[in-house]
C-alpha cells in the first residue's frame, strides 16, 4: 500500500510538472507565468512532502513542506493575477498572504499553548481555507464583466476544480487532524492524479499554447455590424454608460441580442477583454470634457454623473487613461489656458 501510495504522488506530481513547464514556456505575461509556476511547485511539493525522509532528506523536506503549506496563498494570488489581470495586487491581499505564509513559520509548540495539543493544527488550517474562500470570491466576483470566453470557461473549471480540491484536502488533514488513513490517502490521490492528467490533456487539446488569458484580438472594422453600430450609437447619443448598474446582460437586454453575442463582439470587434474598460471608456471621455467645460463643478458631482460609483474608482480609472488625476488634469488645462 505504501508503495501504491509512492507512486501514485510521484505520477501526479509529473503531471504538475508537465504543466508548470508548458506555463513556463508559454507566451502569457510574466507576472502571470511567475505566480503560476509558484503555485504549481507548490502543488508537487505538496504531493512529495508525505513521502520519507530517505527520499528528500531533512534540507529538502523543509523546502518543500513550506511550499506545501503556501498552496493555498498562491492559489489566491494566481486567481488575481488571472482573472484581474489590469488590476494590481491591492494592499489587503498583501495583508492576507503575508500573514498566512508567517503562519506556516509558526512553531507547532506555540499553538499547542494557544489551544491544546488536540487542536494544534486548526490555526494554520483555518488561515488556509481563509485563502481558498477568498480566491473563489476572486474568480466569482468579476465573471459579469470578463469578454474572453476561454477565461470565462477557466472560471468555472477552476472553482470546480482546483478549489475544491484544495478545500477537501484541507477540510480532511483537519477532520482527521492530519492522521489519514492510508486508504483515504490513497483514493485521494487516485483522484488528484485523475483530476491532473485530464487537466493537462483539456488545455493540450484545447489550447496547447496555454494562453491562459485568451489570444489577443486587435480591433477590427465595424461599419458593416448591424449589432456593434447600434450598440455604440446608443451608448453615444443615450449616455448608456451613466447607469452605475450597468452590465453585459442589461445591455444585451436593451439591445435585444443575446448576452453571449454582445460579449463576443465587444472582446472581438473593440478589443476590449473587460466590459468596465469599454464602459469606462466613455465614462472617461465625458468626464475629461465636463472637467475643463465646468470647472466649478466638483469632481466628485462629475464622476457619479457620468456612471462612476466613486470618486476612488473614478481616480483610478482616470489616472490610467490621462496619466494624472483629475484634479491635476483640471488644473494644468487653466494653467495653460
Amino acid at each position: 500500500m505504501e508503495m501504491a501510495n509512492i507512486v501514485l504522488r510521484l505520477l501526479a506530481a509529473s503531471q504538475v510538472l508537465l504543466f508548470m513547464l508548458v506555463l513556463a514556456l508559454s507566451t502569457n505575461p510574466p507576472r502571470v507565468r511567475l505566480t503560476g509556476c509558484a503555485l504549481m511547485f507548490c502543488a508537487f511539493s505538496y504531493l512529495l512532502v508525505p513521502l520519507h525522509y530517505d527520499y528528500i532528506g531533512p534540507a529538502g523536506l523543509f523546502v518543500f513542506w513550506f511550499a506545501a503549506a503556501a498552496t493555498p496563498s498562491f492559489l489566491l494570488l494566481f486567481f488575481w493575477v488571472l482573472f484581474e489581470e489590469t488590476e494590481a495586487v491591492p494592499p489587503w491581499m498583501v495583508i492576507v498572504v503575508g500573514v498566512s505564509l508567517l503562519v506556516t513559520l509558526v512553531p507547532a509548540d506555540f499553538y499547542a499553548d494557544l489551544v491544546g495539543e488536540q487542536y494544534v493544527g486548526i490555526p494554520p488550517q483555518l488561515i488556509k481555507l481563509l485563502n481558498v474562500g477568498v480566491a473563489l470570491w476572486v474568480v466569482w466576483h468579476g465573471r459579469d464583466a470578463d469578454l474572453v470566453e476561454f477565461r470565462l470557461k477557466l472560471r468555472a473549471l477552476f472553482v470546480i476544480a482546483l478549489a475544491l480540491i484544495v478545500l477537501s484536502i484541507v477540510s480532511v488533514e483537519l477532520l482527521t487532524n492530519f492522521a489519514v488513513p492510508k486508504t483515504l490517502e490513497i483514493v485521494g490521490m487516485t483522484i488528484i492524479l485523475i483530476c491532473a492528467l485530464l487537466f493537462n490533456i483539456y488545455f493540450i487539446r484545447t489550447n496547447p499554447g496555454l494562453r491562459l488569458l485568451g489570444e489577443p484580438v486587435a480591433p477590427r472594422d465595424d461599419s458593416d455590424d448591424e449589432m456593434m453600430q447600434t450598440l455604440l450609437r446608443r451608448m453615444q447619443n443615450e449616455r448608456l454608460y451613466a447607469d452605475h448598474d450597468l452590465r453585459v446582460a442589461g445591455l444585451a437586454q436593451l439591445l435585444r441580442v443575446p448576452e453571449y453575442q454582445l460579449r463576443k463582439r465587444i472582446n472581438q470587434k473593440l478589443g476590449y477583454r473587460n466590459f468596465n474598460q469599454f464602459v469606462n471608456r466613455y465614462r472617461i471621455a465625458e468626464a475629461g470634457e465636463r472637467l475643463l467645460e465646468n470647472t466649478q463643478t466638483p469632481v466628485l458631482t462629475i464622476a457619479l454623473d457620468v456612471g462612476f460609483r466613486s470618486i476612488s474608482s473614478f481616480n483610478t480609472a482616470f489616472q490610467a487613461q490621462y496619466g494624472v488625476s483629475p484634479t491635476r488634469y483640471r488644473a494644468e488645462a487653466s494653467a495653460e489656458s
